[in-house]
């Protein structure tokens, strides 16, 4: 970089010139937690029917059409639930309720035949691709026992037909119409489901949480409707491809008893909800599916789009959650990786969006791998090159959310790899990024006690590296305007001892990069007339420069260094004119003699390598 300044010097007068799977139905993904778990232990005794626990207090057959206390409480009776089933990668890691029934519904009265629980998925051990039975329990709110007495003889729930992936444990519960038995009034209830599994005597029963049902005399329409993906400064969620998340309604009023539908808004939005109406709902972005093979194809959709946005932690996604007249439009962002976008100069680090919400997502308890990856526009890989100035691009974790404090990806300030990025930048051709996480779970049944490797890949995002933040620049040179000079002494000269003709002026230069340096140099043409006389030798003596040097600058327009530093500063320059004798020069009263000096200002940094 050479910065160049031209100055008009004059005798009379001077002048200066010169930037986790999921299958429609199936539960693939990992555990979530439920709001209405008494216990995180699982009932370890294995029964085959609820009824005939003799443990239980006197109930009633018949459920009474109307209630005039407010319920209290949840049945004492109903049985601890079992965690919830968890699998990934059809590998299922704990038996139980994947999906349970949806914690607490309301339906009007004049509905009571239409209301059902729906989306119920269940993880058994294999062999069970013709279905199972699922055993129910109800209770309702009697006012005048001031207690909840359990509905006994309720109809079983069953699983449907599932030759290939019942065999591998996956179950799904058809619908199970509330009033069955037909004798559903106005009230509130609790029901809870239950299913054994395994050979007798090892056998095992598990039982889901308890769901609350509400009738009501009248339909009680929705005022507003909205979603739990926002996180508490109320930006969307960050959510992540092949994994899946829990999501609830917000409804008021909170006993509304419209249906309440979640949907994707639009082809390009990837999400999959599971079920597709009621309170909570299970989300999973992406295309990935169980092929033919029975081999889960991870998704290729999110993590092969590119994130240009560095303000939004991943690819967005737009879905619709809506009850009765009342609808809200929400968004989540897949992937976790904005856009980064700095200085070349500026150096620093690469943040990751969604990292506890994954952890507690996947249920992983392991330490994890993480891998950074580069590309060019095209998609080829870029190797990191020795000594690129950019640390942890991989390596081992155990907290995962340390990938944005004490292990992030960082970019040392003008590094060699921020140079190229920054080169790829000018012409069109950003550098993008992708990260990909790995970790292991270990399954809880004791049929398969072995750790499954989970892998997790964000979206693609850009490497938007901008010139310099800092600047090297001249922002003043001196102007050496002497004014008048007595005619005898162009005739006879001045010396170093008798220098009458003097004046400041200031010299600034600022430089603002991460390494600065600079070299100044200057040149003098002749000092000369309009007339077309020409003195002899003329010389500036100036002091006051960088560094403290005292130079002459010679009129016969040869460079020489002025001074040579790392400074941004302003300097005020003294210069004395030292003229020749000029003893056979013919001169006019008035007569104006100048010469221009170049100032040039030049950057002392290496040029940025080629990419």
């Amino acid at each position: 970089m050479q910065i160049k300044h031209l100055i008009y010097v004059s005798l009379v007068a001077m002048m200066l010139s010169g930037s986790l799977i999921n299958v429609p139905g199936q539960a693939w993904a990992a555990e979530s937690e439920s709001a209405t778990s008494v216990s995180e232990t699982e009932k370890e005794t294995s029964t085959e029917s609820i009824d005939g626990n003799t443990k239980k207090p006197a109930t009633s057959e018949q459920a009474p059409t109307s209630r005039s206390a407010e319920p209290v409480g949840t049945p004492s009776n109903a049985d601890k639930p079992s965690k919830d089933g968890w699998s990934f990668l059809l590998t299922i890691f704990r038996r139980g309720f994947s999906r349970q029934p949806q914690e607490e519904d309301y339906f009007a009265l004049q509905d009571i035949d239409k209301a059902k629980f729906s989306g119920m998925s269940i993880l058994t051990n294999l062999g069970n691709g013709l279905g199972k039975d699922i055993t129910v329990r109800r209770w309702h709110w009697d006012a005048s026992q001031n207690n909840w007495v359990e509905d006994k003889k309720q109809p079983k729930a069953k699983t449907g037909l599932s030759l290939i992936m019942g065999s591998l444990g996956f179950l799904d519960i058809n619908d199970y119409a509330l009033n069955k038995s037909g004798n559903l009034g106005v009230g509130t209830y609790y029901y809870q489901f239950s299913f054994s599994d395994g050979i007798w005597p090892l056998n095992k029963t598990f039982y889901s949480d308890l769901a609350k049902v509400g009738i009501t005399p009248e339909p009680k329409p929705a005022k507003s409707i909205n979603a739990d993906t926002d996180n508490a400064d109320g930006t969307p969620k960050v959510i992540y491809s092949d994994v899946d998340y829990g999501a609830r309604a917000i409804i008021d009023p909170v006993d509304s008893t419209d249906d309440i539908t979640w949907q994707a808004a639009s082809a390009k939005d990837l999400l999959k909800f599971t079920p597709s109406n009621g309170r909570k709902t299970s989300l999973m972005a992406g295309n990935g599916e169980v092929g033919s093979d029975k081999q889960y194809v991870p998704d290729s959709y999110y993590v092969n789009q590119v994130n240009r946005d560095p303000n939004v932690p991943g690819i967005p996604a737009n879905f619709k959650i809506a009850a009765g007249n009342v609808a809200a439009n929400k968004d989540v962002y897949v992937g976790g990786l904005p856009a980064y976008n700095r200085a070349m100069d500026a150096g620093g680090s690469w943040s990751v969006g969604g990292l506890s919400e994954l952890v507690k997502a996947t249920g992983a308890t392991s330490a994890w791998h993480y891998a950074w990856h580069f590309m060019d526009s095209t998609g080829k890989t870029i190797e990191l090159p020795a000594n690129s100035g950019v640390t942890n691009s991989s390596g081992d974790i155990n907290n995962l959310a340390n990938l944005n404090t004490a292990q992030p990806l960082t970019f040392a300030k003008d590094s060699l790899f921020m140079k190229q990025a920054a080169a790829a930048t000018a012409i069109g051709k950003r550098y993008q990024a992708q990260l990909t996480l790995t970790t292991s779970v270990d399954s809880e049944e004791e049929s398969s006690k072995k750790a499954e490797k989970v892998v997790v890949v964000s979206n693609k995002a850009e490497l938007q590296v901008e010139p310099s933040l800092g600047k090297l620049t001249l922002d003043q040179v001196p102007n050496f305007r002497f004014g008048n000079v007595l005619a005898k002494d162009v005739y006879t000269g001045t010396n170093t001892q008798n220098q009458p003709y003097e004046v400041n002026d200031t010299l600034k230069i600022t430089d603002t990069r991460v390494n600065p340096g600079w070299k100044l140099t200057a040149k003098m043409t002749k000092m000369a007339s309009k007339a077309g006389h020409r003195l002899n030798t003329t010389t500036v003596n100036m002091s006051g420069l960088p560094g403290g040097a005292n130079l002459g600058l010679v009129d016969n327009n040869s460079e020489i260094a002025i001074a040579s530093t790392k400074l941004s500063n302003a300097w005020q320059v003294t210069g004395n004119l030292l003229m020749a004798a000029n003893p056979d020069l013919q001169i006019e009263v008035g007569e104006n003699f100048s010469s221009d000096i170049t100032w040039t200002l030049n950057n002392t940094q290496p040029e940025v390598p080629a990419v």
